[in-house]
């Protein structure tokens, strides 16, 4: 509806740069994202050559490149926001547009911040005398391939060289101390970064995904390194770290898959989380002596690294700190002395693992991904399973929970497709959020009458799920708890329920009888959203509200038990849509909400 409005932004105009006119094409082709990704590198660039020029514009040049740069504002707002009320606002800013009416706003005084043009070979120069480089300076230009910093500069602004993708080298002068967060993310090219002596601080994700970055030498000055300072940089090989450093932060070298070799200085006291995570290639690592404390998950997924010698000074090694790393035994035994979650419990040939006696709780991720996890043995001595501990473990087939058990964590048995039954023990209390999601072959469950709770999602996507026992203890059903269970044919509520919660039994096609307790009050949003099957439902004289679309789409539902609840005040809309209740019924319905239906 838009496109015909361009011709103010013709697409033949050569006054136009050649990237702007590609994308005023795309513009009257209806493709929106397209344009915009390929103008954003350009709009920005003539904007401050604009506001920088003292001459009248050329309205076909860079005037115009303000009046697209407004529309793109425009579109972006459309097309990113999930406000209806934003997005209306963008349409209606673009109708006047293409009216061609000019919208009266109060001009703002701002402080007209430094511009720095890029010549037509890619090059820019930072002028002399300026000490900090602002934010966002050159973000997103993807026609930048060099630039020329002033021996002013002192410090380097957030994202001031973020998505610079074409940017391959850049020389750092004498005089900066500071790279601040995103510096120089995603510069995808960048193949080589000189770092000054001066240099003394590196921002969080100041060189994330900077992926051709080889090598970087960091100087002895340098006393802070940001997390996921250097991320995802999947071309470095080695690097050596500064005498200077005394703690490396979270996920500084996450995924820096190409890394063979890392000097540790003398220095360092602390490893942080994930801080090598990933890096597959990593065949060695020398720990110094001054060593006290290594993160969670620090070395995860070192599939190269097969020995590690620990400091005497080591009093800290964090869950999954080794996990998938092939360590000889010697080394498995000595970071099993200090934390036995550093390292993965084995798997014996027959897909069987065992937890030790006197572990109290399962890790979190401790299994995770394990699809040659056929069986686990778990000890008495066990209360608490952690969030994701056997998340994906594909060909687990049953489970037996301990009667110590009083928490299931969060995904715990998150998409354990080949698990058919598992027992829950008296002593559970909890089970978390999503903690059997997806558990596709999932036939049946009882629950034990101390359950309190079921976390949202929990049974979700439980699609052979025929029958479950809800006790009298449980108080709360999460939103989406039992949420397409395809299976389920009947379901008794406990006494002990006041509320539904929203979708908790959305998409049970095949349940055709529900019983709600007289304790009931509520019934929340989409509750019984489909639920085909569902022939008859009574509703407790304890009702006041049944949500929106609670029953909806339940086409086999010809009545409910009438009268309706005298304290029934409230049926939202939609809560019968789809549903052929009888005259008597609809009647009784519409009174309350004439849109229920």
């Amino acid at each position: 509806m838009m496109m015909a409005t361009y011709e103010q932004v013709p697409a033949d105009n050569e006054a136009w740069p050649a990237e702007l006119r590609q994308a005023a094409a795309l513009l009257e082709q209806g493709e929106l994202r397209q344009a915009l990704e390929k103008a954003v590198s350009v709009v920005g660039a003539l904007e401050r050559k604009l506001q920088a020029s003292t001459a009248e514009p050329d309205p076909t040049g860079e005037a115009g490149a303000r009046t697209f740069a407004t529309l793109l504002e425009f579109l972006q707002a459309m097309l990113d926001s999930d406000s209806e009320e934003v997005a209306a606002a963008a349409r209606e800013k673009m109708e006047r547009w293409e009216g061609g009416e000019e919208e009266e706003e109060e001009e703002e005084e701002e402080e007209e911040g430094p511009s720095y043009l890029i010549a037509e070979d890619g090059h820019a120069i930072v002028p002399d005398g300026v000490i900090a480089l602002e934010d966002s300076a050159f973000e997103g230009c993807s026609a930048l391939t060099a630039v020329t910093l002033p021996d002013s500069l002192t410090s380097i602004g957030s994202c001031a060289f973020r998505d610079c993708s074409a940017l391959t080298a850049v020389t750092l002068p004498d005089s900066l101390t500071s790279i601040d967060v995103s510096a120089f993310y995603g510069c995808s090219d960048l193949t080589a970064v000189t770092l000054p002596d001066s240099l003394t601080s590196i921002g969080d994700y100041a060189f994330a995904g900077c992926s051709s970055l080889t090598a970087v030498s960091l100087p002895d000055s340098l006393t802070s390194i940001g997390d996921e300072a250097f991320s995802c940089c999947s071309a470095l090989t080695s690097l050596t770290l500064p005498a200077s450093l005394t703690s490396i932060g979270s996920c500084v070298f996450d995924g820096c898959s190409s890394l063979t070799a890392v000097a540790l200085p003398d220095s360092l006291t602390s490893i942080g989380y994930c801080a090598f995570n990933d890096c597959s290639a990593l065949t060695a690592v020398t720990l110094p002596d001054g060593l006290t404390s290594i993160g969670n998950a620090a070395f995860r997924g070192c599939s190269a690294l097969t020995a590690i010698t620990l400091p005497d000074s080591l009093t800290s090694i964090g869950d999954r700190a080794f996990f998938d790393c092939p360590l000889d035994a010697e080394s498995r035994a000595a970071v099993r002395a200090i934390n036995g979650w550093a390292v993965r419990l084995p798997i014996d040939a027959q897909g069987h693992a065992t937890v030790p006696e006197g572990v109290g709780s399962i890790v979190d991720c401790a299994f995770a991904g394990c699809s040659a996890l056929t069986a686990v043995t778990l000890p008495d001595s066990l209360t608490s399973i952690g969030n994701s501990a056997f998340r994906d473990c594909s060909a687990l087939t049953a489970v037996t929970l301990p009667d110590s058990l009083t928490s299931i964590g969060d995904s715990a048995f998150f998409r354990c497709s080949g698990l058919t039954a598992v027992t829950l023990p008296d002593s559970l209390t909890s089970i978390g959020e999503g903690a059997f999601e997806g558990c596709s072959a999932l036939t049946a469950v009882t629950l034990p009458d101390g359950l309190t709770s079921i976390g949202e999602g929990a049974f979700e996507g439980c699609s052979s799920l025929t029958a479950v026992t809800l006790p009298d203890s449980l108080t709360s059903i999460g939103d989406s708890a039992f949420f397409g269970c395809s299976s389920l044919t009947a379901v008794t509520l406990p006494g002990s329920l006041t509320s539904i919660s929203e979708r908790a039994f959305f998409g049970c096609s095949a349940l055709t009888t529900v019983t709600l307790p007289d304790s009931l009050t509520s019934i929340g949003d989409d509750a019984f959203c489909g639920c085909s099957a569902l022939t008859a439902v009574t509703l407790p004289d304890s009702l006041t509200a049944i949500g929106e679309g609670a029953f909806e789409g339940c086409s086999s539902l010809t009545a409910v038990w009438l009268p309706l609840p005298d304290g029934l005040t409230t049926i939202g809309d939609g809560a019968f849509r789809g549903c052929p209740l009888d005259a008597e019924s609809a009647t009784a319905v519409r009174a309350l909400n004439s849109d229920a239906m």
